[in-house]
């Protein structure tokens, strides 16, 4: 992916083995690249479903001890983040649907 301001540098277009084109319809001049981001990975775990993976257990826990701790502000909250390692917080970050009167 590249910069919105100017696109892919010429060296990673130069490294790149193939280039994708997102077509736009309508009145839009580009997309965010967090949307461009989206689209394509979107599209690649269509078409390629073994290239999504999983991650074994134990490194799954190893990268939460990492960044449990990383996240921890005070001794404190690394004790009670560390504590769920084994067992972490499952959280729904979308909005709750509130229907339209």
């Amino acid at each position: 992916m590249g910069r919105e301001a100017d696109g892919v540098s010429q060296e990673m277009l130069e490294a790149a083995h193939r280039r994708v084109c997102l077509p736009m319809y309508g009145f839009n001049d580009s997309y965010n690249l967090s949307v461009a981001t989206s689209m394509v990975l979107h599209h690649l775990f269509l078409c390629c479903p073994e290239a999504r993976g999983d991650l074994p257990p134990e490194r799954k826990r190893a990268l939460r001890l990492e960044w449990y701790s990383r996240l921890a502000r005070n001794d404190s909250q690394r004790a009670e983040f560390l504590a769920r390692v084994d067992d972490p917080p499952v959280v729904d970050a979308r909005r709750p649907y509130a229907p339209r009167e």
